[in-house]
């Protein structure tokens, strides 16, 4: 080898070596910096005619685990999902108060049910009156308090949906810019490349917090992306996410595919090749703050709010629902009951108790006055057969009697036979089935018509103030926790919680008792629709033991959401761990290298000293 290509080698050793050094200290500076993976250069021999010519700096790899990296961002996907319902049930779990404490919904419940028993006791007492009067408004303040609230974070959720698809749109940009720079500097291989995908890997991976994603490589190193069930995001282009949101939701605000029925925001997608797709209609995506958000708006706190207005529905019911039961009846050796219908409101109900083939079972008949009232009104049936049907009342007795026919089936008879009245008879000599009994329950909106039961919460938002539950429209139960009020005329004359018809004696306890056995003792069976219970096993029980209930769901859903949450952190972490053992930098191991890399440079520098005094002697001796 001649002294020009040992100079050569040395010069190429010292050019390799300082990039190499240039690269550790890159790796050393960012070792820190997230989303930055440690950068190694594939040096390469440089020969020529069989003879070695140097070393050249070959292109700039980076230490990434593929594998590993789709799990972490899996597994980000994941965490935003659970750390968005911890958030947000943690903060409904607030809402409702430790159980116990003095603003707390139970608490209030109790001092209204202590308030009744002071009351039984001393019906006389001014001071009893208006306590309980005062019981009363605290607490149906305190449902209008929380209804808000889950009105408030529902509307929260619709606010942040529309953060995150600015975020998301801002991300897709970035990685579009990303891409192009990827693409540009693949030829070259070098550290800018290796920066770039650093780059675009990261901003991938804020994406996945928002959205479950699909990741797929192309030519050139570029990547697609898509939702896990194949919707384009980004193929070169970026697609633009759309969310028609509104400032303000209400109860009744529910979503739909149906834009003339929809009342929230709807997520579109328009891809570059300008098609417009409905992700939520799509349900595309499935994870994720998106996915979350979606869930907590849609689901989640419909669900809260329908138990709230199921908890103030039941509470007006059981304190002003008067039962009439029905008059023996037959005909044909065929027996049951009579009915007047002429007093039902929508809302009320009809139920008839039978035996059939042995077993007990109830239909509950509620008056609907509409179709959409009908539907909205049925559930069941239960796991023992028990059933809850809308009745549509707008065709006339007529209608009435067949859709009433139609549920009970052939073993019973249903007949008009004058008037408002409703006859249902059994089968007869066949003796395979029985009606039991038929009760009408109606609201009594009297304060002194005789009846104990009366109306002392209201629905100032109704037609007649008065609550039904009424199922035509959007249901007078949604949102009725928000709109629960205090009777005025109680409010203004504490003595109606005694008097309940003239000549009573102001020491009478009977409404007071009433009003507490109603809240306390009475059964009633609570719709399923609200997701405490189901349809086969709807919750029936007090007004009391539902809250109850509620209170239960609540809480345990917060701590279950933030056990899963704290479950998927952990998960994460130590993935990360895992990215940064493999992947990360370390700095012992570049020091090190940087130490290897200082004794190579000395080395070839010293071999060119050498070369260069050589040179020098050489040319002395030619003078």
């Amino acid at each position: 080898m001649g002294l020009t290509t040992a100079l050569s080698n040395a010069l190429s050793g010292l050019r390799v070596t300082q990039t190499s050094m240039d690269l550790t200290s890159q790796n050393v500076s960012n070792a820190q910096t997230a989303g930055y993976t440690r950068k190694m250069q594939n040096n390469t021999m440089v020969a020529a005619n069989g003879q070695v010519r140097g070393v050249s700096a070959g292109t700039v790899t980076r230490a990434l685990d593929e594998v590993l990296l789709r799990s972490v961002r899996n597994e980000v996907t994941s965490e935003g999902y659970t750390n968005v319902k911890s958030q947000y049930l943690s903060r409904m779990d607030s809402v409702l108060g430790k159980p116990g404490s003095s603003n707390a919904i139970d608490t209030l419940f109790n001092n209204f049910n202590t308030a009744l028993q002071g009351l039984v006791t001393s019906p006389e007492s001014d001071i009893m009156r208006s306590k309980t009067v005062s019981e009363a408004k605290l607490l149906v303040q305190r449902l209008n308090s929380v209804a808000n609230d889950v009105n408030d974070l529902r509307t929260q959720t619709e606010r942040a949906l529309s953060d995150s698809v600015d975020q998301v749109n801002t991300l897709l940009e970035q990685i579009e810019s990303l891409n192009k720079q990827v693409i540009s500097t693949t030829s070259s291989g070098g550290i800018a490349l290796a920066n770039a995908q650093d780059a675009r890997d990261k901003t991938i991976q804020d994406l996945a917090a928002y959205i479950d994603i699909r990741v797929n490589k192309g030519d050139l190193n570029s990547i697609n992306i898509s939702t896990s069930n194949g919707t384009v995001l980004f193929d070169g282009v970026a697609a633009q996410l759309k969310f028609d949101g509104r400032d303000s939701l209400n109860p009744q605000a529910k979503w739909s595919a149906d834009s003339t029925q929809r009342d929230v925001g709807t997520l579109t997608v328009l891809n570059g090749n300008g098609t417009s797709f409905d992700l939520i209609a799509g349900k595309s995506i499935r994870n994720g703050k998106i996915a979350a958000l979606i869930e907590l708006r849609d689901q989640t706190f419909v669900d809260t709010q329908a138990q709230f207005d199921e908890l103030a529905s039941q509470l007006s019911l059981a304190l002003s629902t008067i039962s009439t039961t029905g008059t023996a009846a037959a005909d044909s050796g065929k027996n049951g009951f009579d009915l007047n219908l002429s007093t039902l409101e929508a809302g009320n109900s009809i139920s008839v108790k039978i035996n059939e083939g042995g077993a007990d079972k109830t239909y509950t008949f509620i008056k609907a006055d509409t179709a959409e009232g009908a539907t909205n009104a049925s559930f069941g049936p239960s796991a023992n057969g028990d059933k809850t049907v809308g009745i549509n009342f707008s065709g006339g007795m007529s209608s009435v009697v067949s859709q009433i026919q139609a549920a009970l089936g052939s073993n019973f008879t249903a007949s008009n036979p004058s008037g408002s009245t409703l006859r249902i008879l059994d089968d007869g000599a066949t003796n395979t089935s029985d009606v039991l009994n038929a009760i009408i329950y109606t609201t009594n909106n009297s304060l002194n018509n005789g009846n104990a039961q009366t109306s002392i919460f209201v629905d100032p938002g109704s037609n007649s103030g008065y609550f039904t539950a009424a199922p035509d429209g959007k249901g007078q139960r949604t949102g009725y926790a928000l709109r629960i009020s205090l009777n005025s005329a109680i409010e203004n004359d504490n003595s109606t919680l005694v008097n309940y018809a003239a000549g009573v004696s102001p020491g009478d306890p009977t409404r007071p008792q009433a009003i507490l056995d109603a809240l306390r003792k009475s059964t009633q069976i609570f719709d399923p629709k609200a997701n405490i219970g189901s349809v086969g096993t709807p919750y029936v029980g007090s007004v009391v033991g539902y809250l109850q209930r509620i209170i239960s769901v609540q809480s345990g859903a917060a701590e279950a959401a933030s056990n899963v949450n704290t479950a998927q952190k952990t998960v994460l972490d130590n993935l990360y761990a895992r990215f940064e053992e493999t992947s990360g930098v370390d700095i012992d191991t570049e020091m090190a290298n940087l130490s290897m890399l200082q004794q190579m440079y000395s080395a070839n520098a010293r071999v060119v000293s050498t070369l260069n005094q050589m040179f020098d002697v050489i040319l002395r001796m030619g003078q």
